[in-house]
């Protein structure tokens, strides 16, 4: 039995809005742990200007709905883990979030 926490990558609508154009930014979620991380966040915060030594976001299409298929393939590659299941522990961070959990 594996007791490590998962962790998944899912669409939860961030994105940035470039010439008009939203590009949604996939996030990082663990099983079990509070929060989540955008991914290519910058460092001062998802609402602060960008810096020349933040990480470029990965941009993973113009639509949550292109964004979240991207993460259900790249989940179940990378991590062997499907949708449904990605979903748990997207609640199971939820769950952590209320209970006061870190």
């Amino acid at each position: 039995m594996n007791n490590h926490a998962r962790t998944i990558l899912t669409s939860l609508h961030i994105c940035d809005e470039i010439d008009g154009v939203p590009h949604f930014i996939p996030c990082m979620v663990t099983e079990n742990v509070a929060g989540y991380t955008p991914m290519g966040k910058p460092q001062n915060g998802m609402m602060g200007p960008r810096t020349i030594d933040d990480p470029m976001p990965w941009y993973w299409g113009n639509t949550d709905a292109e964004c979240q298929a991207l993460c259900d393939s790249y989940n179940r590659d990378h991590f062997n883990i499907e949708p449904k299941e990605a979903m748990l522990i997207v609640a199971s961070s939820m769950r952590a979030q209320n209970l006061g959990w870190n």
